[in-house]
């Protein structure tokens, strides 16, 4: 389980700050880069309203859906995200 664009479904989507891998057919796992390293998106806080935040950042402006994926390994850069929606 994790993240999936609400009408477009993401494969290997991203930029030079976040991406998304280990894409199946229901959903992506969100990884961040810093520091020449990229690292997970933690699940914590983790919801719709930032789902459609990251969805429309990546060039998915119908937004996204928030699921719990699991499965990374490495570090985790980023948790407790709390999106409020609105965000550009």
């Amino acid at each position: 389980e994790g993240w999936k664009s609400a009408r477009y479904f993401c494969p290997g989507g991203g930029n030079k700050f976040t991406r998304l891998v280990d894409c199946d057919t229901a959903s992506c796992r969100v990884e961040t880069h810093y520091n020449g390293v990229w690292g997970s998106v933690c699940s914590i806080g983790f919801g719709p309203k930032t789902a459609n935040v990251i969805c429309r950042g990546l060039g998915y402006p119908e937004g996204g859906v928030g699921k719990v994926k699991g499965g990374g390994i490495g570090a985790i850069w980023l948790s407790r995200i709390n999106c409020k929606g609105t965000e550009q």
